[in-house]
């Protein structure tokens, strides 16, 4: 069944352009020259894409992305320009790709998934330190990795798991938090956030299939508390949902969660106990907090929270001035300039997307909860993952959000499911 499942996916310039950039990740973030190369293979793909629906409209974004980049490097000012029309162009190619067709997206994310989970298996159980060498993840610990190792294929020490008590554990980021095929567990992390999403809604029928079991399984894999919580707001709403469909595929699917996260429980004991600890919730909720109190000014409000206490190190942390020194968008968007312009390009956006959006409530498929509720995830993500909107991958994915902007009548792509 897996087999038909993959090869109904046809590959077309889109699934391409997508595959792309989960390669231009990767490779771009271990700095190897591959990805710069990829990055312009996608920008001229891109362009083509867009100037088919969009035309000289296309065209001049290119040259701005193009000469921006150049130009940003005498001016760094001017960075702003390069990212902000890099984002637009690869928001607007997600549109243009999958905006009318959200369920061929699901597809191609949930293959990208299921392509994961053996890597993610071998880097839990530590069979090779081969399949850790492309994770950045060690940078948090600089005995184990340095920036200058990065995109070098450094060996890195692997540890058992399986079945090991938590007194025997010895924990190891890349093993507790592998990143599949990406570079980091935050970015794998993302994409399963939006698949989490995708795969819920983009159904007729209730039964579990094999979308299901790949995207819970690997959720538990990867361990991270961004998809834990996307999880809860996807399934709770879902069970909240109109359709009888999604609430019944709801409880299947978080029936099915548990099932795995007992499977782990009992098949990695020792990581289990350390991953759900006061000490790791500290150090996830913690830095985030902090980095939004500091960019309000308001940093003392830190104390009043459990994590401030000195066993956990955490309240010397300096996140510094610069916008782009943070963990959290939040507090990214806080320390920006330009603030005031871009919340009021939110509001403006808000207002138009309301309207737009009840052009959409007839729809017995991708309807305005469907808009929402994706707008949402967006936002929980960008609050845990600040360089959001400066991947290119991510902002192709969130793309399809923009549909209910170029809607001109209530006529909606009927979903297909596989």
């Amino acid at each position: 069944m897996l087999g038909s499942y993959i090869l109904s996916m046809k590959i077309n310039l889109n699934s391409f352009v997508v595959f792309l950039l989960f390669f231009n990740l990767t490779t771009s973030m271990n700095f190897w020259v591959v990805g710069r190369i990829s990055l312009w293979i996608l920008l001229i793909l891109s362009c083509y894409i867009l100037v088919k629906k969009f035309q000289i409209k296309a065209l001049l974004l290119f040259m701005i992305v193009v000469l921006s980049n150049p130009i940003s490097d005498i001016f760094p000012a001017l960075r702003i320009i390069y990212q902000g029309s890099l984002a637009a162009m690869f928001l607007l190619t997600g549109l243009v790709c999958y905006g009318d067709k959200p369920q061929k997206l699901r597809t191609i994310l949930v293959v990208y998934l299921f392509i994961n989970i053996p890597f993610l298996l071998m880097q839990i159980t530590g069979i090779s330190p081969l399949v850790m060498t492309w994770g950045t993840d060690y940078l948090h610990t600089a005995s184990v990795l340095s920036i200058e190792e990065v995109g070098t294929f450094p060996k890195i020490p692997v540890y058992p798991t399986f079945l090991v008590p938590p007194e025997e554990i010895v924990f190891m980021i890349g093993q507790a938090r592998p990143s599949g095929l990406m570079a980091a567990n935050n970015m794998l992390s993302v994409i399963v956030c939006f698949s989490l999403f995708l795969n819920l809604q983009m159904r007729r029928k209730s039964v579990l299939n094999v979308g299901d079991l790949v995207v819970n399984f690997v959720a538990v894999l990867i361990m991270s508390k961004l998809v834990f919580v996307t999880m809860f707001i996807v399934y709770v709403s879902g069970l909240m949902n109109k359709k009888s469909v999604i609430r019944k595929a709801s409880v299947k699917n978080l029936s099915l969660f548990f099932c795995f996260i007992g499977i782990y429980c009992l098949s990695f004991p020792g990581l289990f106990s350390h991953l759900f600890s006061v000490d790791s919730l500290a150090s996830s909720l913690g830095m985030r907090l902090i980095d939004i109190f500091a960019s309000l000014n308001v940093s003392h409000w830190s104390s009043f929270y459990f994590f401030s206490s000195d066993e956990y190190a955490l309240m010397n942390l300096s996140f510094g001035s610069d916008e782009l020194d943070h963990v959290s968008g939040i507090a990214r968007t806080i320390s920006s300039p330009f603030i005031i312009p871009i919340l009021i390009f939110i509001f403006l956006c808000l207002i138009k997307l309301r309207k737009k959006l009840l052009l959409l409530k007839s729809s017995d498929y991708v309807n305005a909860s469907f808009y929402k509720i994706f707008l949402l995830l967006i936002v929980v993500i960008y609050s845990v993952i600040a360089m959001l909107f400066q991947s290119i991958l991510f902002c192709f994915i969130m793309g399809i959000a923009l549909k209910p902007f170029f809607v001109k009548s209530q006529k909606i792509t009927r979903i297909a499911t596989i």
